[in-house]
């Protein structure tokens, strides 16, 4: 898992305030990152001329971009932003920050519901596509705490869903590295018996204190949901290994159910077979 060197924030062309380049500003002063502000536009007014109304519109963008990266620029953030002007843009933000070589995407995100889920919406596009981590947004406040819940899976039986625990905790421990008193917690769901680990040989496994240990039993979404409000978690990190077919994508994939549960924010990625 790469540092944190290159922040992604995808900005939404429809809101005043931008919440992601708070967040964005943060990890960048902490880090010395370096942030892409990424607006993608598109319009299909009816008009005499659509590249005139293509050029006048990405000018009128770049021009409010400008005005908000202005403070960060102020404030010696590395800042630099595009406007990318794409009828197909919930499929290509994902390709859009791959071509940046990006460390890390941030993306304001709310609570969708199953209905929402069949439907093709701009998070679920980003997370099949993207290659970098995923920062779903769902809170407007920065980490204070920076109590952070790893859920890794309980299956570790071949390479793919080691490598991908291991890169669930190095991600964790990253994001907590610069908070003094931060907390990664981690969660092991389990719906069987064959399964569970004890939470001393948890904490030793993934070099967290026993108290932030966590081994629950049920359907795992359901059983990462209770320990995130228990413990009043501010992020939680999950990974998923891609699936194919569309009922995998929805059905079989634990990352979606579980945003649609959580209220705090998420960060994920796919690893791939």
């Amino acid at each position: 898992m790469s540092t944190l060197m290159k922040v992604f924030a995808i900005i939404d062309p429809t809101k005043d305030n931008q919440l992601v380049l708070k967040r964005a500003e943060r990890i960048a002063k902490i880090r010395g990152a370096k942030i892409l502000a990424h607006c993608c536009i598109y319009s299909n007014a009816s008009c005499e001329d659509p590249e005139a109304l293509k050029r006048a519109e990405t000018k009128r963008y770049e021009l409010w971009l400008e005005y908000l990266i202005a403070p960060l620029k102020a404030a010696g953030v590395d800042i630099e932003y595009q406007v990318q002007w794409d009828p197909e843009w919930r499929d290509n933000l994902g390709i859009a920050a791959n071509e940046s070589g990006c460390d890390l995407i941030i993306k304001a995100s709310k609570t969708k519901s199953l209905p929402g889920r069949l439907r093709k919406t701009a998070d679920w596009q980003l997370l099949r596509t993207a290659n970098a981590p995923v920062f779903l947004m769902k809170r407007q406040e920065s980490l204070e705490t920076a109590k952070i819940l790893a859920a890794i899976k309980s299956d570790e039986s071949d390479a793919i869903h080691r490598k991908m625990n291991d890169n669930i905790m190095k991600l964790a421990n990253e994001i907590v590295r610069p908070y003094e008193n931060g907390e990664v917690h981690v969660v092991r769901a389990y719906k069987d018996w064959e399964n569970f680990i004890n939470p001393a040989d948890l904490a030793k496994r993934c070099g967290v204190e026993r108290t932030h240990a966590h081994s629950a039993t049920g359907v795992p979404e359901e059983a990462i949901q209770e320990i995130a409000n228990e413990i009043g978690a501010e992020l939680v990190v999950i990974g998923a290994v891609a699936s194919t077919g569309v009922k995998g994508k929805i059905f079989g994939n634990t990352v979606e159910r579980l945003l649609d549960k959580l209220e705090c924010d998420v960060v994920t990625f796919l690893a791939t077979k």
